[in-house]
């Protein structure tokens, strides 16, 4: 663990300043892996689709894939119904800290 004892870890993240700029170098790691996964998804989901819709290709392969596709559009799907309701959350939450 990074040469120090979890104790000391433990006493950095007492610190709001250390554990502030923890948090945001965590979150552009975050944000970095999801650039990448976001630069793979439409050449996966095209190949997908290249499955999906190849009469030649074997009935489980196809349902494989188009199941994959429908997995991948739920789970974006309700990303986005997430991520919606906590902005909705969080102006709420502004607008009552102005009060």
């Amino acid at each position: 663990m990074a040469g120090i004892s979890s104790r000391t870890l433990r006493a950095y993240f007492q610190n709001a300043e250390f554990a502030a700029a923890y948090r945001a170098a965590a979150a552009d790691v975050l944000q970095d892996a999801v650039m990448e996964a976001r630069q793979g998804i439409s050449p996966a989901l095209s190949t997908l689709r290249t499955i999906a819709e190849d009469s030649e290709e074997a009935a489980p392969a196809r349902v494989s894939a188009s199941k994959a596709i429908v997995d991948s559009f739920l789970r974006l799907h309700d990303a986005i119904d997430v991520e919606e309701r906590i902005n909705a959350l969080e102006a709420q939450i502004g607008g009552l800290e102005k009060q």
